[in-house]
C-alpha cells in the first residue's frame, strides 16, 4: 500500500530503456494528475501518456489516487507514448496508419492497435461537445482526411454502410446524405461503402 503522508518520487522507464524521475508526488494525487505531470516534463500532450505497472492502467484507473493503485515511494512504472494525435473538445484523438474497408471489423482493429480502453470516435460526442469553430477547423486540418467513426454507439447506418466524417466547410455536395453535423456543416456525418482510416478516441486529453 502506498504511503499516505509526505511527498515522494517515482521512476518512469520508456520503451527505449531511458528512465527519469517525477518528484513532488503525494498519495492523494490521481493517476491522471501524474500523467499530466509526465506530459509536461516530456513536452507532449497528456493524451499520449500510457502508464503500465505489470499491465496497462485503464481509463477508470485515471481517477483513482496513487495510494489506491499502490503507487508510492520509488515505485517504477513503464511508459508508452501513444501515436501523435490531437486534442479536441476535451478528448485526444489519433488516426490509424492504414485505411480499412467498411466491412472489416473496425472495432477489433482499434482494440488490437491501441489497447482495450481505446475506442472508435463517436460523432455523438462531437454533437454534445462541438468546441469552437476555430478549434474544429484546426482539428480537421490536422486530420486532413475522411475517417471512419461510430454514431450513438453503432458503426453502420444501414447494412454495411459505415459512418464516416467529411469536412464540407458549410457546402454539402448534392445528394450527400447528412446524418448529423456540427458548426453549420463544417463537419458532416455520412455513411458509405469505402476505405478510410479510423478515428480513434483515446480518452480525456
Amino acid at each position: 500500500m502506498a504511503e499516505s503522508t509526505g511527498t515522494f518520487f517515482v521512476t518512469i522507464t520508456k520503451v527505449s530503456g531511458e528512465s527519469f524521475q517525477i518528484d513532488g508526488l503525494s498519495a492523494t494525487m490521481t493517476l491522471n494528475e501524474l500523467r499530466l505531470k509526465i506530459a509536461k516534463y516530456l513536452g507532449v500532450a497528456g493524451g499520449r501518456i500510457q502508464l503500465m505497472c505489470e499491465t496497462p492502467f485503464t481509463i477508470e484507473d485515471r481517477q483513482k489516487t496513487l495510494s489506491e493503485l499502490g503507487i508510492g515511494a520509488q515505485t517504477s512504472l513503464s511508459l508508452m507514448l501513444i501515436a501523435n494525435g490531437m486534442g479536441f473538445a476535451g478528448r485526444y484523438y489519433v488516426l490509424t496508419e492504414d485505411a480499412w474497408r467498411n466491412e472489416e471489423d473496425t472495432y477489433a482493429i482499434v482494440t488490437k492497435q491501441f489497447g482495450p480502453d481505446a475506442k472508435m470516435a463517436d460523432f455523438d460526442h462531437f454533437v454534445a461537445n462541438p468546441g469552437t469553430k476555430e478549434d474544429c477547423i484546426a482539428f480537421l486540418t490536422f486530420l486532413g482526411c475522411n475517417a471512419w467513426v461510430q454514431y450513438e454507439g453503432k458503426r453502420f447506418w444501414s447494412g454495411d454502410r459505415h459512418y464516416f466524417i467529411e469536412r464540407h466547410d458549410g457546402k454539402v455536395p448534392s445528394g450527400w446524405l447528412v446524418h448529423n453535423s456540427i458548426h453549420d456543416h463544417l463537419l458532416d456525418l455520412g455513411s458509405w461503402f469505402s476505405k478510410n482510416r479510423i478515428l480513434v478516441d483515446l480518452g480525456e486529453e
